[in-house]
């Protein structure tokens, strides 16, 4: 739970963070079994509501900042952005052969819907979605 609360206190999207802007309804605790919730109602998420890719989004997303509070994943390591899935690497502003984890995070902030004056739409989303799954299934 501390570090689920670290996280939500120190991103723009996490947990409850614009769901109303967003689509969606439901209100998650801020702990594991907040958490648990809202990766269940993303993965059972059909269809191509925009609330829907956005719980997806922020359910990989997550799991990303996850994987760095635990030490899985470090800020510091390198990642081909043409690895990237494609037009993720434009939309967040990635440049160069090679972007940090650090810089990734970085730029998904950057994209927090009323924070900056965006308002992602459910393509970008899933790009942002696409970014993180894609990390998060690199190896350690």
């Amino acid at each position: 739970n501390g570090w689920i609360s670290t996280i939500n206190t120190n991103s723009a999207w996490l947990i409850n963070d614009w769901n109303s802007q967003l689509g969606i309804t439901t209100t998650y605790a801020i702990n594991t079994t907040g958490l648990v919730n809202l990766i269940k109602n993303s993965t059972g998420c059909k269809g191509s509501q925009r609330s829907c890719s956005a719980l997806k989004f922020k359910a990989q997303y997550l799991a990303l900042r996850l994987n760095v509070a635990s030490g899985r994943k470090s800020l510091a390591h390198i990642y081909n952005v043409s690895s990237l899935p494609s037009g993720a690497a434009s939309y967040l502003g990635l440049s160069g052969p090679t972007v940090s984890l650090g810089d990734v995070i970085t730029a998904i902030e950057g994209k927090a819907t009323g924070v900056t004056g965006t308002n992602p739409t459910r393509n970008q989303l899933l790009l942002m979605m696409g970014v993180c799954d894609f990390i998060n299934n690199q190896g350690i």
